[in-house]
């Protein structure tokens, strides 16, 4: 179900939900970011199943439409009952785009849709709450700094909303360039170690190290409970 009224005992509350929606259309320097919707299936399908966005974790890439059909509710959730998840984001119409020439990345072009990506709430158990942090962008745009503009405006909207949940982001270091973009947008290494059964599995025998980082630190609680993911 799309994000047309937040209903509340059975009536629609409109200056709720527009002020739970503040941040459901944004610009950045470079991006125009727009709350994820299933409209959006397709699109970010697409990209959820280039193989090229998965060179650090080959086996676990989404080639069934579902998870992605899965993935855009748990967007919607986060939106409709927290104010902020997931965007869809495209290159901004209005303005120039530094570093990003079209004849250096042949098809780009300004407000042409190039991934998704944003923080959304989840429930540490029975320990509170945080924010994930998380994109996928597609290729021909990596290494202009488009994710870490998203990240940084991603994580100041989540210290806006729910200023007393941590957001994190929970990396393999075999992805070194998403452990950078973290950083970058002042994320911090809370833990690092082996990963659980589970994620050694998809591995595949590729030795590999989960790294969470935080914008602070997390309660004990917490932290174990997100260690125990792996």
């Amino acid at each position: 179900m799309g994000r047309s009224g937040a209903l509340y005992g059975g009536v629609v509350d409109a200056a709720g939900y527009f002020e739970n929606m503040r941040f459901a259309s944004e610009l950045t320097p470079r991006l125009q970011l727009d709350a994820l919707e299933p409209v959006d299936l397709d699109a970010v399908f697409a990209i959820d199943s280039d193989p090229r966005t998965w060179t650090h974790l080959p086996r676990a890439r989404i080639v069934d439409r579902r998870l992605t059909e899965e993935m855009l509710s748990m967007v919607d959730r986060s939106w409709s009952e927290h104010g902020l998840g997931s965007w869809i984001v495209r290159l901004r119409h209005d303005m120039a785009l530094p570093g990003l020439e079209p004849e250096i990345i042949p098809g780009l072009e300004p407000g042409m849709m190039v991934g998704s990506g944003g923080v959304n709430l989840f429930p540490a158990g029975k320990h509170g709450a945080f924010w994930n942090l998380g994109y996928r962008l597609h290729p021909d745009c990596w290494g202009y700094g488009l994710a870490t503009e998203l990240s940084i405006y991603a994580i100041r909207c989540a210290q806006t909303v729910r200023p007393e949940a941590p957001v994190i982001a929970r990396v393999l270091s075999t992805n070194p360039a998403s452990v950078a973009v973290a950083q970058k947008a002042g994320l911090r290494v809370m833990w690092e170690g082996e990963p659980a059964e589970a994620t050694c599995k998809v591995l595949d025998g590729v030795q590999a190290n989960r790294i969470i980082l935080a914008d602070r630190r997390p309660s004990a609680k917490v932290l174990d409970w997100l260690v125990s993911l792996g």
